[in-house]
């Protein structure tokens, strides 16, 4: 990637964005680059000292609307996400907050438009534990915001590939539990997209004798919270919820999925609803029942 080496003014910024949206091939030829020469141009700007945060926060939602025409290599995917994420790492937490959580959303729009988790999946095994640490810090006073975005980003991810954080599914309920601040909404919107994955996953494996234990997921005596390992090789076996959910009806064998630690789960969660807001708690209920609807058992007792 080489750029044309744009320095401008936050003003001068406004009209480049503005005109490379009203036209982006009549801009990028009045300009003499490339897609990927003024993708770098971003990424310096992102860089400097000399511009606002509000500003740079413009820019990497140029990014993220034109990241599929801007970014057509995966190179330049990888180069980009690794510019981003050392922006991330430099930015300081406690004066550009909102920045830094923006740089997150900005690299998590790239990496799923890009379908970087096929195409380069140690990139974004990278990402990922760049997530879980941020939103690893349970109860953190000056990073409220920015672990509350890290979870919405680690959900975007998780939706796009289903089973995705399955492993962790037991490590997010003991923060869900833990979390006190109002970022616990983030936490538990979370921790529900997973565990409906997880049941989903589970109902899907057609060998009982490989059947993954909903009781030891939840128990978090699967793998520890971080790191996560991604196989080398991804593909559309690896996530098979993404082809199968809607084209087949799950197995009616639900071994597995028969744990008295669910039901004290769902215990928990109803307990915390008043604690969410109205979008936030038709969210978790929406996920809940799908849950239950999966556990015959527990409906019955729910029933």
């Amino acid at each position: 990637m080489s750029g044309s080496g744009i320095t401008a003014s936050g003003e001068q910024w406004l009209r480049e964005m503005e005109g490379f949206r009203a036209n982006p091939t009549a801009y990028l030829v009045g300009r003499r680059m490339d897609e990927e020469g003024f993708a770098l141009d971003v990424l310096q700007a992102l860089y400097s000292d000399e511009l606002s945060d509000t500003i740079k926060v413009q820019l990497l939602g140029l990014l993220k609307e034109r990241c599929g025409v801007l970014l057509s290599t995966n190179t330049s995917v990888e180069q980009t996400v690794g510019s981003l994420t050392g922006i991330f790492q430099q930015a300081n937490v406690d004066t550009a907050v909102f920045f830094k959580g923006q740089v997150l959303v900005a690299i998590t729009t790239i990496l799923i438009t890009r379908d970087q988790l096929v195409e380069q999946p140690q990139l974004v095994e990278e990402f990922l534990n760049t997530l879980l640490d941020v939103v690893g810090r349970i109860n953190s006073g000056p990073d409220q915001v920015l672990r509350g975005v890290a979870c919405e980003c680690l959900r975007e991810m998780e939706m796009s590939y289903p089973g995705l954080l399955m492993r962790k599914v037991g490590h997010l309920y003991a923060m869900c539990e833990t979390e006190n601040t109002f970022v616990g909404q983030s936490y538990m919107m979370l921790f529900v997209t997973v565990l409906r994955n997880a049941m989903q996953n589970i109902l899907q494996e057609t060998e009982v004798t490989e059947k993954t234990q909903l009781t030891e997921l939840l128990a978090g005596r699967v793998e520890p919270f971080k790191p996560i390992c991604l196989p080398d090789k991804v593909d559309s076996n690896t996530f098979p919820l993404i082809q199968t959910e809607r084209e087949q009806t799950p197995s009616a064998d639900t071994k597995g999925l028969e744990s008295k630690e669910l039901k004290s789960v769902i215990s928990v969660v109803v307990e915390q609803l008043p604690l969410l807001t109205s979008a936030g708690k038709a969210f978790v209920l929406r996920q809940l029942i799908s849950c239950v609807d999966m556990s015959p058992g527990l409906s019955a007792s729910v029933g």
